[in-house]
């Protein structure tokens, strides 16, 4: 299954299991704990197999429903949070947990959360959020291809925020991509050139 810690499907072993199988095996719960063979990420699964759930296949069978604990609905790898400062790290933060448990409105308004926070932090002094991204590419800290991606996904967090629409993965990922780009070249880069500088 798909490793929370990865970001990528690995194998798992299973180093916990618990079921009730025993008293009704067309209808049970089954608990599992679950370790990634590529980087060792402890994570839980719970299988609920019910009626409830759909009509039993073929071999009657019923269909079961699966929990993962971290969540993975979409997982991908975060940047290095530790270069971010403490408020941008938070929103981030809390931004792909919101990605993980897959809401999607939620998510788009973290991304906006994001970008204002970074526009706050660099101090940009306008009122709305549209002319505070102005001004950080005239500051020259984003580029003119970022400045028009990153208005793209500021209406994407409006929209969520105002209008209660849920994007698409497509489109979160896709604004996810513009976001780690900014914060890579904001604050990313810069660290790790002074660090490489400070160590020759």
């Amino acid at each position: 299954c798909l490793c929370n810690a990865c970001g990528k499907p690995t194998n798992h072993d299973v180093l916990f299991d618990e079921n009730t199988k025993a008293a009704d095996p067309d209808c049970y719960e089954e608990y599992q704990v679950l370790r990634c063979r590529g980087c060792d990420a402890i994570s839980f699964r719970h299988t609920h197999r019910s009626p409830a759930h759909g009509f039993p296949s073929a071999d009657g069978v019923f269909p079961s429903k699966e929990y993962l604990f971290p969540p993975r609905h979409l997982v991908r790898l975060p940047v290095d949070l530790h270069w971010l400062p403490p408020n941008i790290r938070r929103v981030y933060r809390e931004m792909h947990s919101a990605l993980r448990n897959c809401l999607r409105t939620l998510t788009a308004i973290g991304i906006r959360a994001t970008t204002e926070a970074v526009c706050n932090h660099k101090r940009a002094r306008s009122r709305n959020l549209y002319d505070k991204v102005e001004e950080l590419c005239r500051a020259n800290l984003i580029t003119e291809d970022q400045r028009q991606a990153l208005h793209a996904h500021r209406l994407l967090g409006n929209d969520a925020a105002h209008e209660l629409a849920e994007p698409n993965d497509e489109e979160l990922m896709a604004a996810i991509d513009v976001l780690d780009a900014i914060l890579t070249t904001i604050y990313i880069m810069p660290k790790r050139k002074s660090l490489m500088e400070h160590e020759a």
